[in-house]
């Protein structure tokens, strides 16, 4: 009989993860073309004041720091090196892991606990589980590193993202990266050692999220819940500034300025499935519009948003999931409006660094064991 040929995955791998969230970083505003630009712009101004030509797509580079290179005699794990990037790239290091559907569990003092009232669904993640159950020391190492080079250590971070089944996976209709947790290693580490939990005990350690509330949070080897907001809308919003800027410096010489960052908010609420308008003058940059279109169009937005959420996790009384990305498009739609609407955007000196390396002219490099990828992420 012969061997049947798989087509398909049998589960939601880490590689499919941070490949998929790779190539969304990759997409956003990375093309004149992104969110419907110019049929939209048709109907405003003189389509051929953009010129499409001159626009130079920005790549992402997803950097895969495999043990199997070590073992070949040398290569990322002995050696990383953080490349150049004439000041106006960005990277960061995620460990991406992939997680399990809980409906609750029987350990005690967890918030997750079956035994209390009304538990909530949730993913539960495994980290410092590797071979040598080093994993969690290599990524301290790293970031160790990065703060003696003058880089922000929170830049180094562990990535679950919520959703775990590859049915939820084929149902999603947004970027998986929305639905993601970060927690980057000093928050991780601050809690653990508020708690008086050791992760450097070489014992593989548990993270537990809610679908609903992503605040409500626990790492579980000895079940405590994390006092500090979650990172990701922090997070979102510097990769958010890099991408768009990047976009808007080149096409601001072609397009009519007054109506610039208005018009890349419109966009940015289409990604994020928002409706702007207690936050953007759809009368002041849409003259030719019905306000009540433009809002309906919005509204049907965020009310698919909303059906393709429940069809993956399930009802909540939890209505607030999304508030982080209202509260994103505010602070993103604020930076570019308070400076000027025809100005350059200095992405080094203006956008900050707090979640991502801001690559200079200089190279660096030093090494790290592991016996565990890590990932590179340049964009």
């Amino acid at each position: 009989m012969a061997n049947r040929i798989r087509t398909e995955p049998v589960s939601l791998n880490e590689s499919t993860l941070e490949t998929n969230i790779a190539s969304e970083i990759a997409s956003i505003f990375n093309s004149p073309f992104n969110f419907g630009y110019p049929s939209r712009l048709r109907w405003l101004f003189e389509f051929d004041r953009i010129n499409f030509n001159s626009f130079r797509k920005r790549k992402t580079k997803l950097y895969r720091l495999t043990p199997i290179e070590e073992n070949k005699g040398g290569g990322w794990d002995t050696k990383i090196v953080i490349p150049r990037g004439r000041n106006e790239r960005r990277a960061i290091f995620i460990q991406f892991k992939s997680g399990k559907h809980s409906n609750g569990n029987t350990v005690s003092n967890s918030a997750f606990n079956i035994n209390k009232s009304n538990p909530n669904l949730h993913a539960e993640f495994k980290f410092n589980d590797n071979t040598n159950n080093n994993q969690h020391q290599t990524l301290k190492t790293l970031s160790d590193n990065l703060l003696s080079k003058g880089f922000s250590s929170k830049s180094v971070m562990y990535a679950f993202p919520r959703v775990t089944e590859l049915e939820q996976f084929e149902k999603l209709e947004e970027d998986l990266i929305l639905y993601t947790t970060f927690l980057t290693m000093p928050e991780i580490d601050s809690e653990s050692r508020n708690n008086n939990v050791n992760l450097y005990d070489g014992n593989t350690h548990h993270f537990r999220t809610c679908y609903f509330d992503e605040n409500k949070r626990e790492i579980a080897s000895t079940p405590f819940l994390l006092d500090g907001k979650s990172n990701v809308e922090d997070i979102i919003f510097e990769i958010l500034l890099v991408k768009i800027s990047h976009y808007r410096n080149q096409i601001r010489p072609y397009f009519p300025y007054e109506f610039l960052d208005e018009e890349l908010s419109l966009m940015l609420a289409d990604y994020l499935k928002i409706n702007p308008e207690n936050i953007v003058d759809f009368d002041r940059i849409i003259p030719r519009f019905n306000r009540k279109d433009l809002n309906t169009y919005f509204d049907k937005t965020e009310k698919n948003r909303n059906e393709n959420f429940t069809s993956i996790f399930g009802k909540s009384n939890n209505t607030g999931q999304f508030n982080w990305r209202y509260r994103v498009f505010e602070r993103v739609y604020n930076f570019f409006n308070q400076r000027g609407r025809n100005r350059k955007v200095n992405i080094r000196e203006e956008i900050p660094s707090q979640f991502t390396l801001n690559l200079t002219n200089d190279e660096y490099e030093f090494g790290v064991n592991s016996d565990e990828e890590i990932n590179l992420m340049i964009f």
